[in-house]
This record gives structure tokens, sequence and C-alpha cells, in this order.
């Protein structure tokens, strides 16, 4: 056999039936070892026969010595790179690994710790994809680990349907979920999983997602809603209106949804047709759904993108998140319709998500006065991409002194200051620790000042804000006393706004504003811990020396990437 040390890597072709890469990373790692010829994941197959456990012993020690061996080998011609000796490598690695896995059952563990173990290795996977993998894995390890996997309904009650029908995987892992309650994800646009998986992109099935047609939806709700009251999570993110509308009006056929705990349905053209503008198209026509038939009295999450459904009637005793996006004008829920949906939820409900969705008053134009709804557990408020008008019109219909997270986004080029004003006196939220406010015209008037001053006077345990794209007038606010909009000014050092404030994050603001509000906080002692730019900061021109201007400050600056993590700055830091 010829030495294959001898091997030129650069003149060697993978093979197609491996699919192993000319250049594989430098650690071995897992996913190396299943992609090893003849024993990968995809071809492996299934255990038929008992193990020899003493053979298995044999095998360990044998891969041992083997893998010395190439590794020396691999040293010797190092930093040349050699196909045959790395795929030879992994194989050693592979069986040694899967010899192991064999001989865990030669422990005396309980059935239930080997399920939890194999839970723990399925769903710590970054991805749909890899936990779909992960399933399959542990089924052609060995007939024992089959049979557990198999029997184990909850490792097979996250489903993800995507791509083209039949499923093939997707629909085996329904059938043998058995009567475990259902975490289900029909999707053609990538997205976000919710508990209890938190991975992103797709499953096997799918690779890239392709756009569902009606009767593709159609035909999987016919086979998914023969286990509809197992159903306990379902995001559907789909391109297209008219398959998003089918899932609906399926749902609402199906019957009760009792077990449902979070509904999520988001449309990818919601952003193509505004919710705030009138088109003459189908989707302004189509009657309303009454999800669930009104009943889904475990619902804790609740997101409309783009899509409408008939509140009058609806239950929702159990909802903690209730999130309204691009809904059509002419579907925007009726006031007194909102009301009584919040006031089902008033002592459950913590977070309240509104985007470009406002309420319709009544038809005859004549509700006349009606107490707002206390909800005396809402924590968080988002608001955007409505005028401020409508943001009123939206915060009247309640009542939430316990807000600790406040954000009022994409206000539009109308003047603020009267809601900031409403906002002081009428609608107070004294308990805010979390400001965000992106996108804000308000007036530079000393009205203007007077306003924002005012109202942030109202929030005393603000500790981190995140603007931008705001006008001057409001930085500057953090630099006045709000003594000289007293009627009577007290005696002694006037107070810091915000006392508390500690962290912001800028968005799209002029440098020169950053620094100006760096160092007014400096000279009131009571100055920042923390500056963070969002990445929105790398697309203007010239960011970087707007990064040095703040950074001289002397303040502590980091740059957030679209991650969240923060990064330094190549030749700055």
């Amino acid at each position: 056999m010829a030495d294959p040390t001898q091997t030129n890597p650069a003149e060697r072709v993978p093979s197609q039936a491996t699919g192993i890469e000319q250049t594989p990373p430098n650690d071995w790692t897992i996913e190396r070892l299943f992609a090893v010829p003849g024993v990968a994941a995809r071809t492996m197959p299934e255990p038929t026969e008992p193990v020899d456990m003493e053979e298995e012993w044999a095998i360990i020690e044998l891969e041992k010595y083997s893998t010395q061996h190439l590794e020396a080998y691999k040293a010797q011609i190092d930093p040349r790179r050699n196909v045959e000796i790395e795929n030879a490598l992994a194989a050693s690695q592979f069986k040694r690994t899967l010899s192991a896995w064999h001989l865990l059952f030669c422990r005396p563990f309980p059935l239930e710790i080997i399920q939890h173990i194999f839970h723990l290795f399925v769903y710590s996977a970054e991805s749909l994809q890899e936990i779909n993998r992960n399933r399959l894995r542990l089924t052609w390890v060995c007939r024992d680990w089959r049979a557990v996997a198999v029997n184990h309904k909850y490792l097979w009650n996250t489903l993800c349907f995507g791509g083209q029908p039949p499923w093939a995987s997707t629909m085996i892992a329904l059938e043998r979920a058995g009567n475990a309650l259902l975490h289900v994800r029909i999707m053609d646009i990538p997205g976000p999983m919710p508990n209890p998986s938190h991975v992103e992109t797709v499953d096997d099935d799918m690779g890239q997602p392709v756009a569902l047609t009606v009767k593709q939806v159609e035909y999987l709700l016919s086979k998914l809603l023969r286990k509809i009251s197992q159903i306990r999570t379902m995001v559907v993110h789909l391109k297209v209106w008219q398959t998003a509308f089918t899932v609906l009006t399926r749902l609402n056929a199906g019957g009760r949804l009792d077990r449902l705990m979070h509904f999520e349905i988001r449309r990818g053209d919601a952003l193509i047709t505004n919710a705030l503008q009138v088109h003459g198209t189908q989707l302004y026509q189509l009657p309303t759904v009454e999800l669930g038939n009104g009943f889904m009295n475990d619902l804790q999450t609740l997101v409309l993108d783009g899509m409408h459904i008939h509140w009058p009637g609806l239950h929702l005793e159990s909802l903690c998140d209730l999130e309204l996006r691009l809904i059509p004008i002419l579907h925007f829920p009726l006031a007194h319709e909102f009301r009584r949906t919040l006031a089902s939820c008033s002592g459950t409900l913590r977070n309240l998500r509104i985007e470009s969705t406002a309420l319709r008053e009544e038809d005859d134009g004549e509700e006349g006065p009606f107490l707002p709804i206390v909800l005396d557990r809402l924590d968080q408020i988002s608001i955007s991409r409505l005028t401020p008008v409508y943001v009123r019109w939206v915060l009247s219909q309640f009542r939430a002194p316990t807000v600790t997270k406040l954000n009022l986004n994409t206000l539009g080029a109308y003047d603020a200051v009267v809601l900031l004003e409403w906002l002081t006196t009428i609608c107070r939220f004294p308990l805010v620790e979390r400001l965000g406010i992106v996108d804000c015209f308000i007036h530079n008037s000393e009205d203007g000042k007077a306003a924002v001053v005012r109202w942030l006077e109202t929030m005393p345990r603000i500790k981190y804000i995140r603007t931008g794209i705001v006008s001057r007038n409001f930085l500057d606010a953090f630099a006045m006393s709000p003594w000289d909009y007293y009627d009577t000014r007290p005696e002694g050092v006037p107070p810091a706004i915000c006392p508390a404030l500690k962290e912001v994050i800028f968005e799209y603001q002029d440098p020169a504003d950053v620094v100006s509000f760096i160092e007014a906080r400096e000279r009131l002692k009571a100055p920042l811990d923390v500056v963070k730019l969002s990445p929105g900061w790398r697309t203007q021109p010239n960011w970087v020396e707007g990064y040095e201007r703040i950074k001289a400050t002397g303040v502590r600056v980091d740059l957030i990437g679209h991650c969240g993590h923060t990064h330094t700055v190549p030749g700055v830091n």
C-alpha cells in the first residue's frame, strides 16, 4: 500500500460520495466525525444486532492506537495537509466515539436519566436543522439507543414544516411525538423559534425556504390538525397573505385550541402593504376569523403581524404578551373591543407591543366617556410607527402604573410636544427604568424644552436610555434644571434630570450632540458609566472620527454588533 504521506493534497479531488472537503478544520469537532465516508449520519444503517461489550472495548483500544499512529503521521507532514490521513483520523475517532456511546448502557442508569441525557443532547443544538440531525443520530447508535430515542416522545415534539412536501422526516417526528404537547413552526421565511429550543434556520426537509402554496398549506394542516388538542406552540411565518389566511381559517374550523400557549402569525409582505395605507387589494376585503373559536384560556403569547382576527368574544384570561403589527387599517380593533380584550387579561398582561396598528372609533363615532382599563402587572410598552395623536389614543385606553420599560419609536415628523405634555399630566409612568425614544421630532422652542424636562422629571428612576434621530433639544434637556420650570423656584442646588441614568445607546445621532450630552452630565456630577453606539453608526460617513471624538470625553464607549455583542475598532481602541 502506498504511503499516504507521499500524496500531494493539492492534487486531490474530494469524492462526490463522501462530500469531505479538501481543507477540514484544525480542531476535530463532532461535525467532522459525522462526515466520515461510510458512517455519515444520513447513510448510517439502523442498528439491528445486539452489541458485544467486549468487542466494543477492543475497538476502543484499537482505535486509540490507530489515532495515535495517524496523528504522528499528520505531525510529520505539518503544515502540509493530506485528505486521506485526515479522513482516516476522523474515521478512527468516530469509531472510538461510537463504541464509547455503545458502552453507556453498561452503567446502571435508570431509563429516566438516559432520556434526560438524550433530551439535553438533542436540544443543545443551535438550529432546527441540527435538532433533526441529533434526533436521527440517536437512532442509529445501537438497538437500545434507538428504542429509547424512538419511544421518548418529547424528543420529537418540536416540528418545523417548510420547503416542499411531503416533509418526510418532520412527519415521522409528528408520529413519534405521540400524545406529547407539540411545538410547531410553519414557515417559508427564516426566523426565530420560541421555546423550548430558542433556535433559528430550518430543518433537513427544507434547505432554503421556498414559498408555500395554499394547497400545500391545506395538505399540511389536514395532517397536523388531527392533533390540534396537543398544540402548545404555533409559529407561522409565511411570505404571502393567502397562505397565512388559510392557516387562520383552517385553525378556526379545526376546533378549540385549549392547550395553545404561544401563537404567532406573520406574513412576509406586511411591510410592503403598510397598515396605515388603504389599498384596493383582496387582503382588505377578507372577513375576520375567530381564532380558536374564541376560547384559548391557556394562551400566553399572541403575535399578529400583518394579519387580523375577529376581536369580539375573544377570551384571553392568561395572556402575558400581546404584539400587534401592521394590521390593515380597516381591521383595526374597535376601541371598546380592545378594552374588553385588555380587561380579560388585566391581571396577567406584562408586555404590550404595537406597531402601525391603532384603534378605530365606534362605528357611529359617538362612543362617549369610558373608564381606562387598569393593567396593574404591565411591565413593558412598545409603540412604533404611529403619529403622536394615535399614540395618545392608544395609551388613553388603559392605565399602567407599574411599567418599567417604555419605548416610543418612529413617531414621524409630527411635533410630539402635546403628547409629552399629556404623558406628564394625565398618563404618567413613574417607575420607568428603561426608556427608548428613537426618530421623534420635538419642536426646538421653549415650549418644546419645557415639555421634555417636565416629562423626564416624572421618571426619576431611569437608568438606561436608547435614543437616536431625535431633536437636539431632547438631549439638551438633560443639562437643564427642572426648577427653571417651577412656579416657585426652591432654594439650594437643583438636581440633575434622571439622576440614576448610567447607560445610553445612540442610533444615528450627530457626534457633536453626543459629546455635548456626555459633557453636560459630567458638569452636573451625574456622569455616565458607558455609551454604546448601535450598528447604524457604521453606515454614516466618517463614523470612526465621530467615535474618536466621543471616546475623547473619557467615558467608556462600546460598539454594538448586529448580534448585540460589543466590539472594538481596529486602529482606534
